[in-house]
């Protein structure tokens, strides 16, 4: 393979666009022969970083470029008016920005989550090399279902699918009829801490202390979060807990949460912390992790607290996490057991001596999902699909 490109819905500090970043990283680390070209459908935090390890960087939602001054703009809504002028609409530019990525010669097009699967569609369609396209899927049914419904559609170019999860594989399949055969199980990657960085949970000041990271969504469960502090503080008020969740809020739903914690009583118990940039502090602090998403096929958070050496709680059918915790490592609880979470809580307060051996676990069977581990697996699977192709031509 001689040239790549690498296709992001945004390029937020979120799960999907930072697999895309570590597998970048690592291209451009062990095979610097290979070109690499990044295209986020729209901006974030993380496209200065893009742009260091990228030979292109491209987001296609560009703002227009602003006229400041009054006259000018009087001026060219003239010409606009009488013919003489007509200025590139947002989907011209954007057109044109993909004919010009077609144009760069791309053996292979890795479009990561629903939202850049009709861009590498699109890429493939205008390249006359025609690459091979594959579709990293992250998502399961409740998110396929919002963000793009007719998901068959625009499969019908992909020439392989990777799911994020077994999960999301099994979703794929039963849901959407997508033959099992066309699907690889690819998990994410994470930057995996030395384990030097590990710290005991030990419950500091004899507080067991729970995290939870994730935007405020109702996908993410941030509202069930707060009804399993409720549970524990009202069954069980003996034991010494506090509960912190990290991730951005919206400023319409804080005075809805600093609401709901006056009311249940939960001020000095719980905390939203609001985004967490770098969450490795809070990794090492932490005692357990708590992960009440309704639906999260395998976040990047898991792998950090996991290899960082911290026992994780989930809900069943909710997260490919699921799939790693069933060797041990955490608890599994039934899907929106508010109380089944609770208790799980509560055991770890009370068995320090489970905490340690849990978190022990985690640290080994999470550090798979490193840029070591997982690039060198995704590079296999891209040459094996490039093959593959080959020999049908």
């Amino acid at each position: 393979m001689n040239r790549i490109l690498l296709i992001t819905h945004e390029a937020s500090r979120t799960g999907a666009p930072l697999v895309v970043l570590h597998f970048a990283r690592w291209l451009r680390s062990v095979h610097p022969h290979v070109g690499v070209d990044v295209v986020a459908v729209k901006g974030g935090a993380l496209a200065d970083e893009f742009r260091k390890v990228a030979d292109k960087y491209v987001e296609l939602v560009v703002p227009p470029p602003a006229q400041k001054r009054l006259l000018l703009r009087a001026w060219h809504k003239g010409l606009r008016m009488t013919g003489f002028r007509k200025e590139p609409s947002v989907a011209d530019i954007r057109d044109r920005l993909l004919q010009d990525l077609a144009e760069r010669g791309y053996e292979v097009v890795l479009a990561n989550s629903l939202a850049s699967i009709a861009v590498g569609g699109r890429v493939k369609a205008l390249s006359q090399d025609r690459p091979v396209l594959i579709a990293f899927i992250h998502e399961l049914e409740m998110v396929i279902k919002q963000l793009l419904p007719d998901l068959l559609q625009h499969l019908r170019p992909v020439d392989r699918i990777w799911a994020g999860s077994a999960l999301v594989r099994d979703g794929l399949v039963r849901q959407w009829a997508v033959p099992e055969e066309r699907i690889d199980v690819q998990y994410p990657i994470a930057q995996v801490p030395e384990p030097s960085e590990a710290m005991d949970n030990g419950a500091q000041g004899g507080v067991l202390h729970v995290v939870g990271l994730g935007s405020v969504a109702l996908r993410k469960g941030y509202d069930l979060f707060i009804q399993v502090a409720l549970w524990v503080k009202r069954h069980h008020p003996d034991v010494p807990v506090r509960f912190s969740w990290g991730g951005p809020v919206p400023p319409y739903d804080r005075p809805l949460i600093d609401h709901d914690l006056k009311h249940a009583g939960l001020q000095g118990i719980v905390d939203f912390i609001g985004e967490v940039v770098d969450p490795r502090p809070l990794y090492r602090e932490l005692d357990v992790f708590l992960l009440p998403s309704r639906e999260d096929p395998f976040p990047l958070v898991c792998i950090e607290a996991g290899a960082m050496g911290k026992p994780i709680i989930c809900f069943e059918g909710a997260t490919g996490t699921a799939e790693v915790l069933r060797h041990g490592g955490g608890r599994i609880v039934p899907y929106l057991d508010v109380e089944a979470m609770g208790q799980a809580v509560v055991d770890y307060a009370r068995d320090a001596g489970r905490r340690q051996a849990d978190g022990a676990l985690n640290r080994k069977q999470f550090a798979i999902f490193s840029p070591a581990h997982q690039c060198p697996l995704m590079l296999q699977r891209i040459e094996e699909a490039m093959a593959r192709k080959a020999s049908v031509k």
